[in-house]
Formats: C-alpha cells, structure tokens, sequence
C-alpha cells in the first residue's frame, strides 16, 4: 500500500525516471504522450460531449518546454460532441483515428479531408457526421475499412473511388450514405463482409475491376457477384440479376429505395434473408418460369419457394396466393409502401419479423388457418389500424414482441372470449363481429 501511495505521489509530481506525466491539457484540448516520448494521441475536448465552437487540432502542441508531433486522435475522442461546427481538419501528421473518434459529431460541415499517411481508421469513426458534404476520398495508406466507419453519412455525393491499396470492406461501413451515386471496386480488394453499401439507396452503378480475382460485375449486370459461388452479393437500383448467378446473398439490396422491379433468373437456387429489405418501391416481382426452386404464381409479386408453399420475398404490390402456407422470415421486413394485406385461409404460419417495419401498413387480415405467429412479425407497423383475426382460435404468438400494442382487434362472433384469454389481450382492444364480410375467399383452382 505505501508502495502503491510512493507511485501516485511521484506521478502527481512529475518526479523521477519512469514516473513522468503521460496526459496533459493545452487550448481545451487533452492528450496523451504515445510510447517513445515524442508524439502524443488527442484524447479530447476538456468540456467533453459539451464542447462547442470549432475544432482545431493542431500539427504540434508543446507543454512543459518538450514539443510533441500530434500523430493519433483517440477511440471516441470526440464522439458525440454535438456542438462542435464548421470544417473538419484533420492534420497531415495523422496516421491513426481511432473507433468513433467522431461519431455524430453532427455539426462538422463541408468536405471531409483524410491525410494520405492515415493508415488506420476505427470502426464507426466518422459514423453520424451528417452534415459532412461532397466527395469521400480515402487514402491509398489505407488497407482495412472498417465496420460503419462512415455509416449514416449521407451528405457525401458522387463517385465513392476505393484506392487499389484496400483488401477488405467491412459490414455497414457506408451504411446509409444515401448520396453516393457510383461504386468502384478495384482488383485489390478480396474480402466484402455482408452489405457495406445497404441503404445506399442513390447509388446506380456498380462495376468491378476486370482484374479482380475474387469479385466481378459480369454483363455490365451493375452489381458485385463473388465469382467462385457465382453468388450475388451486393446490388443497386439498376441491377439486372445474370442468369449465371445461382444465389442472391443475405440483405443484397437492402435499401434500394429506387428498384422498382426485379427479375429473377431460372438459375437462382438459393435467396437470403432480407435480401430485398427496405426496397420501398419494388412493385414488380417475377421468378422466370424455368425456375427449379421459386415461382411466381398467378402474377402474385412474390417469391415462393415451390416446394414448401413459403412466401419468401415480398413488395407493396403483392397478393398472397391461397396456394402459400407460410410467410417467410423478412418476407415483407421494412416493406413501408405496403398499405393493406389479406392472408389467405391456406397460410398456417407467419415468421420472424415477416411484416416488421411495415410503416405504411393500416389493416390486416388474417386467415382462419394460422396457428402460429413469430416473435417481432408486426413491429413497427405504428399505423396498423385495425387486425381482423378470422381463426376461431387465437393463434400462438412467440415470445412477447409481436405487435406494438394499442390497435383494434376485429375477431368472429363467439370466439372473443378466447382471445381474451391469450397473450393477444395483452396488445389489443377486442372488438367481436360477424366476420362474414371478412371472410376470404379460396379459389381451389390455385397452385
């Protein structure tokens, strides 16, 4: 303990070899000496997230007689300082900023500048910095993007040009930078985690390098497909799916407000979940007939798996066959044009987060035959009116988040009792009817 008290005072101090002070403060803002003595990482502002004015982070700083390089900004040096406006400089000696080192700094505006010899940049870096505008440039020193390291800045525009020094793009690390307009991959980059450009709903062209050895964009398709799985991985609002690609991967064009409609080829066998997620305008679907694992019956604007009647992918235009028996997991997720469904009496099931954040839909109906609901299936439907509930028996529903709650169930004459005694109570106002002008009905012709 007297040990351990003899350290702390000699800290305080400044005093003896190997006890000198590590963080100081100069013109509000800290920093802290890097190992050698000699430069030092900017830790942050002394006011914290109240820091307000601008930000000027300098190439040198001297405390104590010693000059010190400014070589490092610091993990969440400045993350959510609200307050702080104007140009975002960040010096030339730079080569490190760390994760979150600006998230939602919110008032930053103009061109964002990063320093050639800044060869690491954090997870979530620059995430939320919405006011950033023009063009993102990335450096050649830089070999990793990193997860959401410019999520939801949606102010940049234009061409996104990743340098030929990167090797790997890491999930959301452009999510939701809604103004980009064109993607370039070159020939070095060799790894893609999940869909870095989901929510990029301007972007409208894509191409890969020819050289690249793992990714292309075959057929000027306007999309990145990793070659070897002739999987599809990422694409736009202009996409046109080659009838080489046999899959079409998890979230694929999520948030491609922009695609209208989309056709699938017969060679696609296997399709994600969410791979059409958020697609608020898709209107058209069709599944080319030759298909050997989907269809697109009677001209429903779906996708269906064939063999186990699962409606998998759906849009605000479709119309649920009564040939279907399930809704996929995400079949409809984020589906925020969708305005009003009917479920068929032949569907007995409705997955995972199936109609989730289906913002625009205001009424439901769901058939007779359902007996189990999956947990989140209708949250964030915030302006779901009405539920008209045809089953005599109130299906199962998982877990306890299935419906926001406060809106009106219409269930048949004689059955409100039981759903009185379910967990459906729990989210709605009861209201019996005769459901006879709510009936649906079956034409047994279907597939």
């Amino acid at each position: 303990l007297r040990t351990a008290l003899l350290v702390l005072l000699l800290t305080a101090a400044g005093m003896g070899k190997g006890y000198a002070q590590t963080s100081f403060m100069v013109d509000n803002l800290t920093y802290s000496i890097n190992y050698g003595g000699t430069s030092v990482t900017v830790t942050g502002h002394v006011d914290g997230t109240s820091a307000t004015g601008t930000l000027d982070i300098p190439r040198l700083v001297s405390y104590n007689g010693t000059s010190y390089v400014v070589t490092a900004i610091g993990n969440y040096a400045f993350s959510g300082c609200y307050g702080l406006t104007g140009s975002l400089t960040i010096p030339d000696c730079v080569t490190v900023i760390g994760g979150s080192a600006f998230k939602n700094c919110r008032g930053f505006t103009g061109n964002l500048t990063i320093p050639d010899g800044v060869t690491s940049i954090g997870n979530e870096a620059f995430s939320g910095c919405i006011s950033l505008t023009g063009n993102l440039i990335i450096p050649h020193s830089i070999i990793i993007i990193q997860s959401s390291v410019f999520a939801n800045c949606f102010g940049f525009t234009g061409s996104l040009i990743i340098p030929n020094s990167v090797t790997t793009i890491k999930s959301n690390a452009f999510y939701h930078c809604a103004g980009l307009t064109d993607l370039v991959i070159p020939n070095s980059v060799t790894a893609i985690e999940g869909n870095p450009f989901s929510n990029c709903y301007d972007v409208e062209f894509i191409s890969v390098d020819s050289g690249n050895s793992v990714y292309d964009s075959r057929n000027n398709c306007n999309s990145i497909i990793e070659s070897s799985t002739n999987s599809l991985i990422i694409g736009c609002k202009n996409s046109i799916i080659p009838n080489t690609v046999t899959s079409i991967g998890k979230g694929a064009f999520s948030g491609c407000h922009g695609l209208l409609s989309i056709d699938i080829p017969n060679s696609v066998t296997s399709i994600g979940i969410g791979a059409f997620s958020h697609c608020d305008c898709l209107g058209q679907i069709v599944v080319e007939s030759g298909n050997t694992r989907y269809d697109s019956r009677e001209g429903c604007n779906a996708i269906i798996e064939t063999s186990t009647n699962t409606l998998c992918v759906g849009c605000k235009n479709t119309t649920i066959p009564n040939s279907v028996t399930s809704i996929g997991e995400g079949a409809f997720y984020m589906c925020e044009n969708l305005t009003s469904l009917t479920i068929p009496n032949s569907v007995t099931s409705i997955g995972r987060d199936a109609f989730s954040g289906c913002g625009g839909l205001t009424s439901i109906t769901i058939g007779n035959s359902v007996t189990y609901i999956s947990s989140w299936a209708f949250m964030g439907c915030w302006n779901l009116d009405e539920v008209i509930a045809l089953g005599s028996e109130p299906p199962t529903l998982e877990g306890g988040y299935v419906f926001n709650h406060g809106e009106k169930l219409i269930v048949c004459c004689g059955s409100k009792d039981a759903y009185m005694a379910s967990d459906w109570a729990s989210y709605f106002d009861i209201i019996e009817e005769d459901c006879a002008p709510h009936e649906v009905t079956i034409d047994e012709g279907g597939m």
